[in-house]
């Protein structure tokens, strides 16, 4: 398949342009520890549960906020949702590879995915295993 036909079925979270196939994710907990302005709450009339979620979709998901402060609390922490609109300049992320390997496939043909360039409208925070820079 063609990289641009592979590319077009790809979401701003995802690059699928070498076998790498690599995801952002955005940790919820840390929009929340920020203060985003874009996170919304609501209480389910049914259980009486607070939700929250991002304005800008950034993350599609609704959580839980009492489960996921709770698996805050553990050694693993809640972590990562994959992102589902492009990150905005103060969101962090992070970029997970499903598959790592040797050779020419697996060298990544999109670094611009993991940074940004001064004519991208978006500039993200980027959090990488054992080391954070802010790009």
């Amino acid at each position: 398949m063609e990289q641009s036909n592979l590319s077009a079925k790809t979401s701003p979270g995802e690059c699928r342009q070498c076998c790498q196939f690599c995801d952002k994710l955005v940790e919820p907990a840390s929009c929340l520890k920020m203060g985003c302005r874009f996170i919304y709450t609501y209480r389910e009339e049914i259980n009486g549960r607070l939700y929250f979620g991002c304005l800008h979709k950034v993350f599609k998901v609704e959580i839980d906020q009492e489960m996921m402060q709770e698996i805050e609390r553990s050694k693993l922490g809640f972590g990562g949702v994959k992102v589902h609109e492009a990150p905005l300049s103060h969101c962090p992320f992070s970029v997970d590879s499903t598959f790592r390997g040797k050779g020419k496939e697996f060298d990544c043909d999109n670094m611009q995915f993991f940074d940004c360039s001064s004519s991208d409208r978006y500039c993200y925070k980027v959090v990488e295993e054992g080391s954070e820079r802010t790009v």
